[in-house]
């Protein structure tokens, strides 16, 4: 969700916005009464109404719930170093060098991918709350563009399955891999990497009109045409490709020197960072055809 998780559109439920939800219904019955009067049926014009009353009402409430969570979320950065920092101090208090002369196999792998994954767990904890909220008042949003509907609800399937995740302790897995001679790969050590992997692979993304790939930024660009002026003071301004770029450096630098502290402490070699996993996730949602 995270990614995550950077995703990723926002507004309020004033009474501006429905009187300019209002607006909208207006100038569709105007056309509605022009193809009228071309000849048309009653039909069309209350399909023409309809369509965008819901589209718009569904609008307000993704850009009103949007821009909630990032008020929730605005200066969470020192929480997010605090958590992980409480996470490398577990360690270094209750299995300190546990993994101590950990050969380069498979078991050392995978415990090294399941530390890798609980450091970005818990730089994401501030978050969790107000992501499951955010999950709650989209995932049932629908538009007449099906593929937005789609990605608006695996926007929220994502958040909400990410921010739920348990993470083992670290601490029992790495002892568990040391007294097996660093042979045997534990169960919750395996169920947690392919958990996270599911988390983030509920939707399969087509032809992205966005630059980066991400749900939040293709669902913003698709939610332009049923946007209102009065709504864009709640919508932050899109990163530019070089801030985006900055950004991006900062957060890697953060999460590497964060993966090092913990793998530092459990006293596992350098060595490179764990293969992607080679396992096709069984959760992904198929898009509308």
């Amino acid at each position: 969700m995270r990614g995550a998780k950077d995703f990723y559109q926002r507004w309020r439920r004033d009474r501006r916005a429905w009187l300019s939800g209002g607006l909208v219904a207006v100038v569709a019955d105007v056309v509605a009464y022009l193809i009228l009067s071309a000849g048309s049926s009653m039909s069309v014009r209350s399909a023409v109404s309809s369509i965008a009353v819901g589209d718009r009402a569904a609008t307000r409430s993704y850009i009103a719930a949007m821009y909630a969570y990032e008020q929730a979320i605005k200066g969470d950065g020192p929480a997010d170093q605090a958590a992980a920092h409480d996470l490398v101090g577990h360690v270094r208090s209750v299995c300190p060098s546990v993994l101590a002369g950990a050969p380069p196999n498979k078991a050392t792998e995978e415990i090294t991918r399941e530390a890798d994954l609980e450091v970005q767990h818990a730089l994401e904890q501030p978050q969790q709350k107000p992501a499951i909220a955010l999950a709650k008042k989209i995932e049932w949003l629908s538009w007449t563009n099906r593929e937005l509907t789609y990605y608006v609800h695996g926007f929220a399937a994502e958040s909400r399955a990410t921010a739920e995740l348990v993470a083992p302790d670290i601490c029992v897995d790495a002892r568990a891999v040391t007294a097996s001679g660093f042979k045997t790969i534990p169960a919750s050590t395996t169920r947690y990497a392919l958990q996270n992997l599911c988390a983030s692979s509920k939707v399969e993304v087509q032809n992205s009109p966005g630059e980066t790939g991400e749900l939040d930024e293709i669902i913003g660009i698709m939610l332009k045409p049923y946007e209102l002026p009065s709504e864009s003071a709640l919508i932050p301004r899109r990163l530019s490709k070089l801030e985006r770029e900055k950004k991006q450096q900062v957060d890697e630098q953060s999460l590497a020197a964060s993966e090092s502290e913990i793998a530092k402490a459990l006293g596992l070699p350098k060595a490179e960072p764990p293969r992607p996993l080679s396992i096709e996730p069984t959760c992904l949602t198929p898009p509308p055809r």
